[in-house]
């Protein structure tokens, strides 16, 4: 029996930067829409996208090319319907599979990879739709073979069955509207985490590199000042706590903002907070009880993971100091931020009322939750307070200002604060500001070599 000799793609070395262009692998016959869609839905964004048609050109070994080319992107997506596509001789899984093997491979030492899994929303109009196109898709390619049909089905079922195994990067539409958002939200969203959180290809000493909580502050003198204000209001009962709501849409620096929000004074704790959220691609509010308790109560064994009980350790450290909350993706919350306000933080507000009664304290309890959905659409149990109404509404969800671009002039006036000079701030803003998305003015910022400067002057 003939077996094929499959390519190899080589692993990426650490540390990767941005998604730039992805690799876009879905078979043509049934998916055609859905990844002309998706290509157009990111060119929009400033990634390229690359389809079969634009590095197949039919010489050579289709497989090797195809190895080949996917070494040369930042980021793959799959689009995985019903239709098996073409397994290539000597073979046994199709060649939309082994795309998917090589992207793992190549990517696996990222966590997370710059790999993303879409399939149809089972039981949605989407699903049944593409499900008729498999079913012409293989009457057309084995028009006088059942069996054939029945086995490409089952192949493609078990594909889709593995990959649901690894449920951290699978996702699920049920349009190709819904596709193309999910696109482009994985895309955003994974570069934010990378510009953020990991370091740059770029060869600059960790010593050197701005801190995130400096670059998160750029530009967001009207939250920090609204959040000031919230808590200048507070004149309400000691044991009702403040819940404010960060948001800012993907690529807003809405994590560098939770960075800064961190280091703020205005909370008037002695040591820098942390920043974070439970492990996992989503979470449920138990889960979050438990993030919230070892928050506050550090390594220390959970015995008990009610609501009741993160009330009860809130109190107990309300007797010594203020407390703080930093979650930063609300959004992997099952049920987002909604879930947030009826399951979990209106039962924690009551919980604190009966627990906290017992002993006055001057110390205060407040959270900051961040969310990329638009809070037009959570308005429902938000209140854009007017400070001068009297006491706040602990219990209401208090949002800032929306994130939105930086300005040339917002970062001038940071680097002014930084002590670099009137012409080279001038330069550098102008330089790095693009379209002003903050994302990338960070990146542009840590390129430039100044900061190391304004590191060995404070050391002198």
């Amino acid at each position: 029996m003939y077996i094929r000799e499959i390519p190899t793609v080589n692993q990426v070395s650490l540390p990767v930067g941005k998604i730039r262009d992805v690799f876009v692998s879905a078979t043509v016959q049934d998916l055609d829409d859905e990844r002309k869609a998706v290509r157009d839905a990111l060119r929009g964004r400033q990634t390229t996208v690359w389809l079969q048609e634009d590095w197949n050109q039919g010489y050579g070994d289709t497989l090797s090319a195809c190895a080949k080319f996917l070494e040369k992107t930042s980021g793959y997506i799959g689009i995985i319907g019903f239709f098996n596509g073409w397994v290539p001789d000597g073979c046994s899984c199709s060649i939309t599979e082994l795309e998917s093997s090589w992207a793992r491979h190549r990517w696996g030492v990222v966590d997370p990879p710059p790999i993303f899994f879409f399939l149809p929303q089972p039981g949605s109009r989407g699903a049944e739709n593409l499900m008729k196109k498999a079913e012409q898709a293989l009457l057309e390619r084995y028009p006088d073979d059942e069996a054939a049909r029945e086995n490409g089905k089952k192949l493609q079922a078990d594909f889709r069955g593995r990959l649901c195994g690894q449920a951290r990067i699978v996702s699920f539409f049920s349009d190709i509207q819904e596709l193309r958002e999910r696109a482009c939200n994985a895309v955003s969203l994974w570069n934010e985490e990378v510009l953020e959180r990991a370091p740059t290809t770029r060869e600059v000493a960790p010593s050197y590199r701005i801190p995130p909580e400096e670059l998160g502050r750029i530009g967001r003198e009207s939250q920090l000042e609204a959040l000031e204000a919230l808590m200048s209001a507070r004149e309400r009962r000691p044991e009702e706590a403040l819940c404010v709501v960060a948001y800012g849409p993907p690529r807003s620096g809405l994590l560098g903002f939770t960075d800064c929000l961190a280091s703020w004074i205005g909370w008037e704790v002695e040591r820098k907070l942390e920043a974070g959220a439970p492990l996992g691609d989503s979470y449920d509010v138990r889960s979050l009880t438990i993030w919230g308790l070892r928050m506050i109560s550090g390594e220390a064994a959970i015995l008990d993971s009610s609501i009741d009980a993160l009330a009860m350790a809130i109190c107990d450290r309300l007797a010594e100091e203020h407390v703080v909350l930093l979650l930063q993706r609300v959004d992997n919350l099952d049920g987002g931020l909604a879930s947030f306000h009826r399951d979990f933080w209106l039962p924690l507000c009551d919980s604190l009322t009966v627990h906290c009664k017992k002993g006055r304290s001057p110390y205060r309890f407040s959270v900051v939750v961040a969310t990329h959905s638009p809070l037009d659409t959570i308005a429902g149990y938000m209140r854009h307070s007017d400070l001068s109404d009297g006491p706040l509404d602990g219990r209401q969800l208090q949002p800032l200002p929306p994130l939105g671009n930086l300005r040339a002039l917002e970062v001038e006036n940071w680097l002014a604060e930084q002590g670099v000079s009137r012409s080279r701030r001038i330069a550098i803003a102008n330089q790095v500001i693009g379209t002003g998305d903050p994302l990338e003015v960070y990146e542009g910022l840590q390129e430039h070599g100044f900061w190391r400067e304004i590191a060995e002057g404070r050391a002198e």
